[in-house]
């Protein structure tokens, strides 16, 4: 059977849950054959934009309100390798989160950076990380004198840090403060959701169009909310990280977003957040499952996060049930809950869909103490990360690996944060936690393919 086929047949009668934010919905997105074009006459380069792809991202910095917007089509990674490349110089210092995309960490090894990693807090209802406080980013930045800071806020979960506060530490400090806010292109266009980084005080804001707004899968936007930064040296960064021939259907995805959010973002948004504001109140009825919602101020109820702790049913299992008996499919699972994605593209069927879903699960359950899952920590780095990787490996089964330093990464997927990283000592705490993962249901994967019988150390 061919891939196409494959993928219909995965998809048939299945509603997603999931990104990308269009919810293979008509009315919502254009898979036009006929856009597929090159850098035809009059069709302008995005590499060089000079006529019409200028006149749409000039567009869409209007109503994002920054002061220049970049169009991506390789997705937010290539925003933050060219804002890290652009920005940064050759064995400069950078604070990380440990929470951050495994894109960051390999803009790190392209620029053989110096970093900083810290820890954002444990939230205890979903045993992850959530935000990063600006006191914990004010200590570090006294202690390294890093010349930028990348925060991920919206977190996967929807955690929103304090980015306003955050920045003005990072001023205060002549550094400059870079969020990957991939999850959170929608905020700001209603006062249901969370401020946007791009209003709060961020000079630099790489936001995933395709994850919760109407875009095709791959397109994102680099925002530069400083105009004191060097466009130049930003537009020559993204000529390293994006391809001579970008996808023609994937820049009309990004403008035709603009269009839409331009004609009837306010009415879509509000009807949105009323949709959004009756499944929570639904929702209340359930008796062993809960909907997280977090601090007014630091979440975005956009994520659905159905918390399962204490009861019958672990994350993965509640995943399951909901694609196999319901046909309905999470974006991802953790051992205390599973994550539903929503956008403006979700209607009120969809909402009640799921809702009778989680009423009838929530009927089957009982109340059950579930034993405390462990939590991923921050290891010892014996080197940095890019001179691990330019050092020879040697592969050694899991049981012999403790203690010793890693060669290669190992992340839950999703999110994608790296819980062991290239030049970090090897705890016994960490690859119990990925077992863990792994005996759940979840995914775990590492840059060998060796694990879990095997990992690769210096």
């Amino acid at each position: 059977m061919s891939l196409d086929k494959e993928i219909r047949t995965l998809t048939e009668g299945v509603y997603p849950m999931h990104m990308p934010g269009h919810k293979r919905n008509p009315n919502f997105i254009n898979l036009n054959s006929a856009l597929d074009i090159t850098e035809i006459s009059g069709a302008d380069n995005l590499l060089a934009p000079a006529s019409i792809i200028k006149a749409a991202e000039e567009k869409t910095a209007r109503l994002f309100g920054v002061y220049k917007t970049f169009y991506l089509t390789n997705g937010s990674t290539s925003g933050i390798l060219a804002s890290l490349y652009a920005t940064l110089k050759e064995k400069d210092k950078i604070i990380l989160c440990r929470n951050a995309h495994k894109s960051v960490y390999n803009a790190a090894i392209l620029r053989k950076l110096k970093t900083l990693t810290i820890a954002p807090e444990i939230d205890a209802q979903t045993n992850s990380y959530g935000k990063i406080s600006p006191e914990k980013i004010e200590a570090a930045l006294k202690s390294f004198s890093a010349k930028a800071v990348v925060v991920t806020s919206p977190t996967y979960e929807g955690v929103v840090s304090d980015i306003k506060a955050i920045a003005d530490i990072c001023h205060k400090y002549n550094c400059l403060l870079i969020v990957d806010e991939a999850h959170g292109a929608h905020l700001g266009f209603n006062s249901y959701f969370p401020k946007s980084a791009r209003h709060l005080g961020a000079d630099i804001v790489i936001e995933s169009c395709h994850k919760t707004l109407p875009c095709l899968t791959s397109t994102a936007l680099l925002h530069i909310c400083n105009e004191k930064l060097d466009l130049k040296k930003i537009k020559d960064s993204l000529n390293l990280f994006t391809t001579t021939s970008p996808s023609y259907p994937l820049i009309c995805s990004i403008d035709s977003m603009t269009h839409l959010l331009e004609e009837k973002g306010q009415e879509l948004f509000e009807d949105y957040a009323k949709r959004l504001n009756d499944f929570y109140g639904k929702a209340k009825m359930l008796k062993f499952l809960k909907l997280y919602e977090g601090e007014a101020f630091s979440f975005d109820k956009g994520k659905l996060v159905i918390l399962c702790k204490d009861t019958t049913i672990n994350g993965f299992e509640l995943k399951n049930r909901l694609l196999k008996e319901y046909k309905i499919e999470c974006e991802m699972a953790m051992p205390n809950f599973a994550l539903a994605m929503t956008s403006i593209a979700d209607t009120d069927e969809v909402f009640n869909r799921l809702l009778s879903a989680l009423l009838e699960i929530d009927g089957t359950l009982e109340k059950s103490e579930t034993a405390e899952f462990p939590t991923p920590k921050i290891s010892k780095k014996k080197m940095e990360i890019y001179k691990a990787l330019e050092k020879s490996c040697r592969t050694v089964a899991i049981e012999k690996s403790i203690g010793k330093i890693s060669g290669e990464y190992l992340f839950a997927y999703p999110p994608g944060s790296p819980v062991i990283l290239p030049g970090e000592i090897i705890e016994e705490e960490n690859i119990d936690y990925l077992l863990g993962i792994l005996d759940l249901g979840g995914e775990v994967h590492s840059s060998s393919g060796f694990f879990p019988k095997k990992i690769n150390i210096l």
